[in-house]
């Protein structure tokens, strides 16, 4: 069955959600005075400190010319730091620095809090359904 209004495309509807809950993660990190996109970088950083710029991009759903200006701003406001890839001088890392660290684990728990409300929203069974299905579709070759 195709479906007649775009309200009813599953992917015009994982749209909207998205969208709903970035904007409820923006709203909160905003208190913060945080951007949702740093707190991305932050957290792809803490599960791997170093990474590329062509490799952060990549995790955090950035272009790499708007990545650069926001590692730009996280230089500025010592949240991270470039050094040179040790093993390729041609490549630069970003890392973490103490303060973003800081930062970060205050993020975090508020991100946690919403990925808990979902579970509890959904019940554990379903969430973890709709995480099966969201890596089935994501692991699939492209659409």
């Amino acid at each position: 069955m195709t479906p007649a209004k775009l309200k009813d495309q599953l992917s015009h509807q994982i749209a909207t959600l998205n969208k709903r809950l970035e904007e409820q993660l923006e709203r909160q990190f905003s208190l913060e005075g945080t951007p949702i996109d740093h707190w991305r970088v932050l957290a792809a950083l803490v599960e791997s400190n170093g990474q590329t710029m062509s490799s952060l991009a990549s995790k955090v759903l950035i272009e790499a010319p708007s990545l650069t200006k926001v590692i730009d701003r996280m230089v500025s406001e010592g949240l991270v730091f470039r050094a040179p890839d040790t093993s390729d001088r041609r490549k630069v890392l970003a890392f973490l620095s103490s303060r973003g660290v800081a930062v970060h684990n205050r993020l975090n728990a508020i991100a946690v809090s919403q990925h808990r409300d979902i579970v509890d929203r959904l019940g554990a069974e379903d969430a973890g359904h709709l995480r099966d299905l969201i890596d089935r579709m994501l692991s699939d070759p492209p659409i």
